[in-house]
Formats: C-alpha cells, sequence, structure tokens
C-alpha cells in the first residue's frame, strides 16, 4: 500500500518548500509522490467571513468535513488504490481543521474523532518556526511574489496558530515536528532522515561533541588557548556508555584562534587530531571533526550556532535526525542542535548556566534537553531517557 504522508505547518515556515524537497528526494529512489491540498474552495470561501460577527464556526467545520470525504473519495483513494508503491502527500489534512476550526462546544479531541474516515496515515510533518521569523519570511513573501497577506498572517496569530498545532500534534500518531529556524539545507536533512525512516533505509545514530568544555579542559581560557589537554574523568564513562548503546562520535568546534592569528590551520589540525588519538587509546573512535577557523563576524554558514559542518556529514551518510545528539557548554552549541533537529545536552562545568534555573537568567533562546556538570552525566541522562 502507499506511503501516506500528511504534511502541515504556519505560515512562513517552508511548508511548500519542504514538500518540494520530498518529492526530488523520493524521486532519487524512483518513487512517484502525489500531492493533495485541503478542499480550497473551501478555505477561500470561509475566508469571506472571518470577520463576521454571524459567523458559523460549527457549519465551516461540517462544510470542511464534507469536503474532506468528498476529496478522499473521488482524488485520494483512487490514487492510493492505482499507485500502491508511490508516496501520498497530503498537503494540510484534518489535523488543519483541528487548528483552524476548533470551537470551545467540539474540542480537538472530537474533531480528530470525528475524522476517523481518513486512512490510517504513515507519518505526519508539522514545520514550525519563530513567529517573527515566520513573518519576516511572510513579508519577504509579498514584496518578491506580491502574494497578499491573509487574516491570519500577523505575528501574535502564527503564534497562536504555531501552539495550537504543536497541541493537536500531541494528539497524532507517528508525528513530527520540525523547526525551520535554521537554514533550508538544514531542514532538507532534516526531511531526509525521516523520509528515509519511511523508507526503510539504515541510519546512523551520532553524538556530535563540542570540543573545548566538554571534552578538553578549557577552565584557563581566554587567557589560555584550550589545547588537547581531555578531560578524561569527566567523558569517558560517558562516552563508553553511549558507544554500548550504538552511537557514533563526531566533533564540531568553532576554532577563532586561527582568525585571530593566535593559531595557524595546521595546528589547530594537530590539536584535533591529538585528541582523536589520545581517546582511540581507550577504546573511543571518533568519526571525524569540523571545525570553523572565522570571526563571528565573517557570517561564516560553518560558525555555531549555524549549521553547514553538520549539512557537509549530513550529505555524506544518512543520519538518524530522531536519536542523534548535539553536547556542548554554550548556547551557540544549543541552538545549532536544535537548528538541526537533533536533542541537545548543555555540559556546565566551565559554563555560568550551573543549573537548569539559570538558563532563564542567561537568556538562552532555547532550552537544551539535557543539562549537567559533564558529559558523564549528560550520558547518563541519555541512556535511562
Amino acid at each position: 500500500m502507499s506511503n501516506l504522508v500528511l504534511v502541515e505547518g504556519i505560515s512562513g515556515a517552508g511548508k511548500s518548500t519542504a514538500i518540494n524537497f520530498i518529492q526530488s528526494y523520493l524521486s532519487t529512489f524512483n518513487i512517484q509522490s502525489h500531492t493533495f491540498n485541503e478542499p480550497g474552495h473551501m478555505r477561500d470561501e470561509i475566508k469571506k467571513y472571518h470577520n463576521r460577527e454571524d459567523r458559523d464556526l460549527q457549519l465551516e467545520f461540517d462544510h470542511y468535513v464534507l469536503s474532506r470525504k468528498v476529496d478522499l473519495h473521488h482524488k485520494v483513494m483512487p490514487t492510493i488504490k492505482n499507485h500502491p508503491k508511490d508516496t501520498i502527500l497530503i498537503d494540510r489534512s484534518w489535523i488543519s481543521t483541528m487548528v483552524y476550526q476548533q470551537t470551545e462546544q467540539c474540542p480537538m479531541i472530537n474533531i480528530r474523532d470525528y475524522h476517523s474516515f481518513y486512512p490510517k496515515h504513515n507519518l505526519a510533518l508539522l514545520l514550525i518556526c519563530d513567529p517573527e521569523t515566520a513573518y519576516q519570511r511572510i513579508l519577504k513573501r509579498k514584496e518578491t511574489q506580491g502574494i497578499e497577506l491573509s487574516t491570519s498572517e500577523n505575528p501574535k496569530r502564527i503564534a497562536e496558530l504555531r501552539k495550537s498545532y504543536i497541541e493537536a500534534f500531541d494528539l497524532v500518531d507517528y508525528s513530527v515536528i520540525i523547526n525551520t529556524d535554521g537554514s533550508e539545507n538544514a531542514v532538507n536533512c532534516i526531511l531526509k532522515s525521516y523520509m528515509n525512516k519511511l523508507l526503510g533505509i539504515k541510519e546512523k545514530k551520532i553524538v556530535f561533541l563540542d570540543k573545548d568544555g566538554t571534552l578538553v579542559d578549557n577552565s584557563k581560557y581566554p587567557e589560555v588557548i584550550p589545547t588537547d589537554e581531555i578531560l578524561f574523568a569527566d567523558t569517558l564513562e560517558g562516552l563508553y556508555k553511549l558507544k554500548s548503546a550504538g552511537y557514533e562520535f563526531h566533533m564540531i568546534s568553532s576554532q577563532p584562534w586561527v582568525a585571530k592569528g593566535q593559531l595557524s590551520l595546521d595546528q589547530t589540525n594537530e590539536i584535533f587530531e591529538s585528541v582523536i588519538e589520545q581517546y582511540k587509546k581507550y577504546g573511543i573512535e571518533f568519526t571525524g571533526y569540523g571545525f570553523c577557523e572565522h570571526h563571528r563576524s565573517d557570517n561564516c554558514p560553518d560558525k555555531k550556532p549555524n549549521t553547514g559542518l553538520l549539512e557537509q556529514i549530513a550529505t555524506q551518510q544518512n543520519i538518524d535526525i530522531s536519536q542523534s545528539f548535539f553536547i556542548g557548554d554554550m548556547e551557540s552549541d544549543i541552538e545549532c542542535g536544535y537548528n538541526f533537529g537533533l536533542q541537545t545536552g548543555l555540559v556546565t562545568k566551565y559554563s555560568n548556566a550551573k543549573t537548569i534555573d539559570n538558563l532563564s537568567q542567561q537568556r538562552f533562546k532555547r532550552t537544551p534537553n539535557y543539562t549537567a556538570i559533564n558529559l558523564n552525566e549528560i550520558a547518563n541522562q541519555i541512556i535511562e531517557n
């Protein structure tokens, strides 16, 4: 039977771009895809009544349900029957009804049950991003493409819809929330991972690790540039546990000392190679390392929190995004992992954020999934979870 994928997203999150990538990626496996949108005539009709005092939400809901039944009967189900090896993408499904048409008389869970006629999906994707980011993308789209804003395309309403979509996805099986605050390439890598899982393609579990302050002592920074003084007591036990659980390791680091003229590229590479060799003696192997040598002001796509280095790795091998991690000691590490769809861990030994409660005081944009004094403790939390 065909794979059925539901694709939802707030305005400005890049849903159409994501669908185009999914179709293109599936085509590399000679898999055809068919896309169906929500009943457009109903959406356009209801827009006329958004500001009317006598608007009947229950009637609109009933109309949407009927229209979806008709579309499924005449378009989607025949395609599933006639193309059993293809993938069916539904661009806005009954889930959007849960978000847009919910009322006090008809809460989300009732709306879900009302759509029991829907065929069982294999995967449901929700694309979200920061509401202000979404709004700026919408304004840019209006400027470049001349597409007018709808009544729901303002920061306040986008934030409300984002919250409602997340709540709706808590009620949906086989659902994945994808943050699109990062680059388009990062989002494509995340989508690639979930398409691979859908197709049964084997993927690797990787723990991406920052070097300085996570694996290597940087207690004397900034007076002393961190080199290869490894924190074995803080890291080995955790790395052994993660290795036993099937994880591979890769270092991702920022090394601005090169741009500052304090280290050469050769010296920097020698430090990383030394770290790798020292861990190898203890049975811990790294698949490799990558670093950005530029100033932050250079706006390099490889500079954390940008995800260029992660994107390079993801193009070379299949990474299981849902089971991979980024562990570091700085906010840029957490933001980088978040932008790549990874779970994150914050090492606080050399950080001002000693506890999760202090993160808000530091105004971290993203809260890490795990927080502990060292890598060993982060690994324990991951394994226990």
